[in-house]
């Protein structure tokens, strides 16, 4: 701190509001829908040079999803830590629309071993995500004001 003495150190209270573990758990695997949808896309990649020149519209589409989920999941979390009750509905409706576009895309493109491979740690980081919401939810609601 600065001020007429000089230069200080003080100990300041944070900005930010307390939040529960379970948001922060929700936060970290939520993080993880991007690369677990591009490292998929980058392997169906392959279906291209292998002559499934049909396929090369999905991949792209794939590739674009998983970078603007990264935004998406960036903005939700953000609000989603400072209390904002329209973060987690929308955090919600992210996951549903990865799960929505992620796994379809692995059963055509990989088959069901791409689906198992690539698509069960998608689900069990949405499972995560959503179970830690509502846990967070259930602990606001009970917490002494």
């Amino acid at each position: 701190m600065i001020d007429r003495s000089g230069i200080s150190r003080r100990e300041t209270p944070p900005r930010r509001p307390q939040v529960s573990g379970w948001l922060l758990t929700s936060r970290v695997a939520a993080f993880t829908y991007s690369p677990l949808m591009l490292v998929p896309a980058l392997v169906a990649a392959a279906a291209i040079l292998d002559g499934r020149l049909a396929a090369a519209p999905a991949v792209l589409f794939w590739f674009g999803a998983g970078i603007a989920t990264s935004y998406a999941v960036l903005l939700c979390t953000a609000f989603l830590m400072r209390g904002k009750q329209w973060a987690r509905t929308l955090l919600v409706v992210v996951t549903l629309v990865v799960l929505a576009v992620d796994l379809p895309l692995c059963w055509w493109l990989l088959g069901l071993d791409g689906l198992v491979r690539d698509g069960g740690p998608l689900v069990a980081a949405a499972g995560l995500t959503l179970y830690g919401l509502r846990r967070a939810t259930r602990a606001e609601r009970t917490a002494p004001a």
